[in-house]
């Protein structure tokens, strides 16, 4: 009886949230049929109750995931193309791609394939920033990212003959190992087509889940249109990892769930990549509590985000980032080791391909500015002691 309690506790608590303007009529209608269940009404009516006051009260949508209109979420007043729960006929300029009512149904819909995530009160970053700062720890997911979350409810609603059929898409990593990952739980055959400059433990992953694995392109666009132009997937759905609608409304359960963990949020920071995430978590976040900021952070140094909205459209980054070295670890090494006590040494291993590539990104990281000690042996000789060797 628990369990039953439970999952349809949930599952009428995310559709009274996509409820919006019909909230207090569907609430009444919904209490009155619980009571020959007085039990099981006492469990969902607290459920209920606990979102009344937020649903009550005028919201708006987000209704395109294009850069333009997602940035206009810092504020409060609809811009073109958002539906406003004060009128009783919602007008869009256009049929909205995702809706709340997406995120809210995703979320039930996902949720016993998907981990739901920690969010805890860093006191170490709270005391720094002078403020209370929660930790959404998302990294901990089986494959490690926020991925799996639109990886699964876009496989969760593909038709019988799609999931047949089976999926593919282009990725580096993350998303193409939540697809792996979950396509392998549901039986559904997974296609990931990876540019040679992917990191060899993710490509390792991806098999090992029983994808069917591809290298080729020299970046993720080129592995897209080597997908999408080969016939032999011809007929197979291809998932982008954060411009799909179910990907959007995938990544949008996250905001929920904030919602749910803290109970009082102003302002939430969001990692900014393809911008699905941002598109996502700023939907569910300004339904549920339009006052609270959202904030979208990228790296100074790969700014591809704000050069989409500088320049009306996706330009290709040209930086750092291009160079397609992946990150294996950071070391934060004792200060008083080689410098003063104010300093710390910082310690990166990367992976790259092989000496040209290794070149590639040293001359990369200085032109940025970077002062670097680097190693090619693995064995703490630096270029310059290397060449003089030589």
């Amino acid at each position: 009886m628990g369990r039953i309690a439970h999952d349809l506790r949930d599952a009428i608590l995310y559709a009274a949230l996509g409820a919006g303007a019909r909230f207090p009529t569907f609430l009444a209608e919904f209490l009155g049929m619980l009571n020959r269940c007085p039990r099981l009404g006492r469990s969902i009516h607290n459920a209920l109750c606990t979102v009344s006051a937020t649903n009550a009260r005028p919201y708006h949508v987000l209704t395109t995931t294009h850069p333009a209109a997602v940035s206009k979420l810092s504020g409060n007043v609809p811009a073109q193309g958002f539906a406003s729960a004060e009128s009783s006929t919602p007008h869009f300029d256009d049929v909205p791609p995702v809706t709340f009512e997406d995120v809210s149904t995703a979320m039930f819909r996902i949720r016993n394939g998907i981990l739901r995530t920690p969010c805890y009160k860093s006191h170490f970053l709270s005391d720094i920033c002078n403020t209370n700062l929660y930790v959404k720890t998302e990294f901990s997911q089986f494959t490690g990212s926020f991925k799996e979350r639109g990886a699964r409810n876009a496989l969760l609603l593909l038709t019988e003959e799609e999931k047949k059929r089976g999926v593919m898409a282009a990725s580096a990593g993350n998303h193409a190992l939540a697809l792996s990952w979950h396509g392998a739980q549901l039986g559904i055959p997974v296609s990931v087509f990876m540019p040679v400059v992917a990191p060899l433990a993710k490509v390792d992953k991806c098999r090992k889940f029983g994808a069917n694995v591809i290298i080729t392109g020299q970046h993720i666009g080129e592995a897209k249109d080597f997908a999408l132009s080969n016939p032999e997937y011809e007929g197979v759905k291809y998932i982008n990892g954060y411009d799909d609608p179910e990907i959007v409304a995938g990544a949008g359960t996250i905001g929920i769930e904030v919602l749910e963990q803290i109970s009082k949020v102003d302002y939430v920071i969001v990692p900014v990549g393809g911008a699905g995430l941002l598109a996502g978590v700023s939907l569910a976040i300004k339904t549920l509590r339009p006052e609270c900021k959202v904030i979208g952070v990228e790296p100074k140094n790969c700014r591809s985000f704000q050069s989409a909205l500088d320049h009306g459209h996706p330009v290709v980054a040209d930086d750092i980032a291009s160079t397609g070295a992946s990150i294996k670890d950071i070391i934060h090494e004792r200060s008083w080791l080689y410098h003063s006590v104010d300093q710390v040494n910082v310690k990166c291993i990367v992976e790259t391909m092989g000496r040209e590539h290794s070149e590639q990104l040293r001359q990369a990281l200085l032109a940025a500015g970077y002062e670097l000690a680097w190693d090619l042996t693995g064995v703490g000789k630096t270029v310059t002691e290397v060449e003089k060797e030589n």
